[in-house]
């Protein structure tokens, strides 16, 4: 696995989707959110894997709100 490195992935866009369970601005859910300065960097990158998965999936069956603005890095 590659290790990302990431300070935080917030973005401040801290919009929290009861629905989806995570949050739409970076994309974890509440327990990675509030253990992230715990993570070991490995930890941290395996979150942002999830993340940016939740991100493509989310985007791909058009459930993210019709005002929202994401850059997707590939």
């Amino acid at each position: 696995m590659t290790t990302l490195e990431c300070t935080t992935p917030c973005n401040f866009y801290c919009q929290y989707d009861p629905d989806k369970e995570v949050c739409l601005g970076c994309f974890r859910d509440q327990e990675e959110i509030k253990n992230w300065t715990h993570y070991t960097r490995t930890q941290q990158s395996a979150v942002m894997v999830l993340a940016n998965q939740r991100l493509h999936t989310f985007a791909a069956i058009n459930l993210m709100p019709a005002n929202f603005d994401y850059h997707v890095e590939s």
